[in-house]
């Protein structure tokens, strides 16, 4: 703060400003103004506006001004000056502050979205028909709940690290299980399957640290005996039998997923264990996640601080974490008919990762839950990943089309590095442009929902050689393309298999049609989009620009 004192009049408000404004310590400057015997309202303003004036459009790091004038009548006519000048004025200071805090908000958004994720390890390949099979079992049996055994079999085929588990359907075989298990553990769990009981603990379902066979079959008849007491009417489907896991350094977390009314399906993370509902120590985002979202996912509850490391303690396996989480994001994606996953605890420590008992929920309604992805409850459109497909050009190279990821940031530099003045004039109709790092971050980070951009990848060097890309109009009825090859890969007929593979993609969006615009001297594309079925249109007077039109559907 600076106080100028109640009597300021025009020159030392102009001169404080004109301080503060010059200052590398200052980075936005609040002007407050109350109403005194001593004071204009109106000489000040036009104090402030004069000294702003000059400095406004200057630079693209002009600092923000905002002002509040104390008060009402007296200061209206002050108020309407300030607005007339284009400055922001508030009638109070904490409503000037809010909106400072919307612009400090606004620009960390826009800093996080040209942020490059780390790429996802090459092994990061799942196959979901297998978990999709498990859920459609369970549907088809009219439930809405999977077992522990059913749900840990889903996050397996996700690649979700799972204590092992024995499944036995009488308390009587408990103790067999047991003793195989005591060979190479120190103790055994043994907890309840029932597919009317949803929480396990809350009905004396869950026996832990059992160290004898026979202390383990004890245990599996008191949970029988827990269950009827609580839950006369549930059926008891067997009983599941663990190791005790035993991490050093571990805590106890909780990751899931939960169908918000607005958003659809989020993902949560925090503090997990049997006081997960006292600690209330949770975060929540929106999937589909990336390696960096997961992080910033992890970092945001206050048991981050304990995960991080501290003292003599290590910070547990945070890369591995952070997968985790994006292997959970891609469950909800592939699994619509999946409401909510409850794994509860989750195991992390410097030494691995364990999910130690999961839940999953069913939306039990199969035309609310269809078999197959992506997820269409999600708020933000997921990677179509169905879009990914490999072939052979010409040359017999092996060339792997699929859409562009945030990650090939630094595949694109490369690419637009390599291309010649030629191949840059013939997609952006002028000589080489200077792209700058968000720029080059636009390009691959880029919202599915109305936009598309399909990379050519050569397999062998793992480097782009051609892009296409599709934008749609706001009513998503038509889009422009436009498609670029790398000059000495062009004989390869890549630019034909991403042309044929945009429009295979426009027919499966719904839209009518796609056009572009061709210079008249670039002769390979007007014969490619001839041959593609293009319409083709000179413009009245600029005989050097081509329309070029496809119609996909007719009305």
């Amino acid at each position: 703060p600076v106080d100028i004192i109640g009597d300021a009049g025009r020159e030392r408000y102009a001169t404080a400003l004109a301080a503060l404004l010059d200052s590398p310590d200052c980075d936005a400057v609040l002007v407050m103004s109350c109403p005194t015997a001593l004071a204009a309202p109106e000489e000040a303003a036009d104090a402030v506006i004069e000294t702003v004036a000059p400095r406004q459009g200057v630079s693209s790091d002009t600092k923000p001004v905002l002002t509040n004038w104390l008060g009402d009548a007296g200061v209206r006519s002050a108020r309407a000056k300030l607005t007339a000048s284009g400055l922001s004025t508030y009638e109070t200071p904490a409503d000037a502050v809010t909106a400072f805090s919307y612009l400090t908000g606004y620009r960390s958004a826009q800093r996080a979205l040209m942020r490059t994720p780390p790429e996802l390890p090459r092994d990061f390949d799942i196959t979901p028909e297998p978990a999709r099979d498990v859920l459609a079992a369970a549907l088809a049996d009219g439930r809405s709940l999977l077992t522990e055994p059913e749900a840990k079999t889903v996050l397996d085929q996700f690649g979700i690290p799972t204590v092992p588990t024995s499944v036995v359907f009488h308390a009587d075989d408990v103790a067999a299980h047991a003793t195989e298990l005591l060979r190479s553990h120190e103790a055994v769990a043994v907890k309840l399957i029932s597919r009317d009981a949803s929480h396990k603990s809350d009905v004396g379902g869950v026996q832990l640290n059992l160290t004898t066979p026979s202390a383990a079959a004890d245990a599996a008849r008191m949970i029988s005996e827990n269950l009827q007491r609580a839950m006369p009417s549930a059926r008891m489907d067997g009983f599941s039998v663990q190791p005790m896991v035993r991490f050093r350094n571990a805590y106890e977390l909780l990751i899931g997923t939960t169908e918000d009314p607005i958003f659809g399906p989020v993902i949560v993370f925090g503090a997990g264990g049997t006081a997960v509902e006292v600690l209330r120590d949770r975060a929540v985002a929106l999937p589909p996640l990336d390696l960096q979202l997961a992080r910033d996912l992890i970092d945001t509850p206050r048991i981050a601080g304990l995960l991080r490391g501290f003292r003599d303690r290590p910070a547990v396996d945070l890369d591995g974490l952070a997968l985790v989480l994006v292997r959970v994001s891609q469950l909800v994606v592939d699994c619509p008919q999946i409401a909510a996953v409850d794994i509860n605890p989750m195991l992390a420590s410097p030494d691995g990762l364990m999910a130690l008992d999961a839940r999953i929920q069913l939306i039990s309604s199969e035309a609310k839950a269809p078999r197959a992805g992506p997820n269409s409850r999600l708020s933000i459109r997921p990677y179509p990943n169905a879009w990914e497909k490999t072939c052979a050009s010409r040359s017999g190279r092996q060339i792997r089309l699929r859409p562009i990821r945030p990650a090939d940031r630094s595949r694109y530099e490369r690419f637009i590095a390599g291309l010649t003045p030629e191949d840059v004039r013939s997609r952006f109709h002028y000589s080489r442009p200077n792209f700058s790092t968000e720029d080059i971050a636009r390009f691959t980070q880029i919202d599915y929902q109305r936009a598309m951009a399909f990379v050519a990848l050569d397999v062998k060097s793992d480097t782009i050689v051609g892009v296409a890309r599709l934008h749609a109009d706001p009513d998503y009825t038509a889009a422009e393309f436009g498609v670029i090859v790398r000059k000495d890969t062009q004989r390869d007929r890549i630019g034909h298999a991403l042309m044929c593979h945009l429009i295979a993609y426009a027919r499966a969006e719904g839209l009518q049609r796609i056009f572009g615009q061709v210079l008249g001297s670039n002769v390979a594309m007007i014969a490619l989009s001839k041959h593609l079925g293009f319409d083709h249109t000179s413009r009245p007077g600029d005989p050097t620009i081509i329309d070029v039109n496809l119609r996909l559907s007719r009305d």
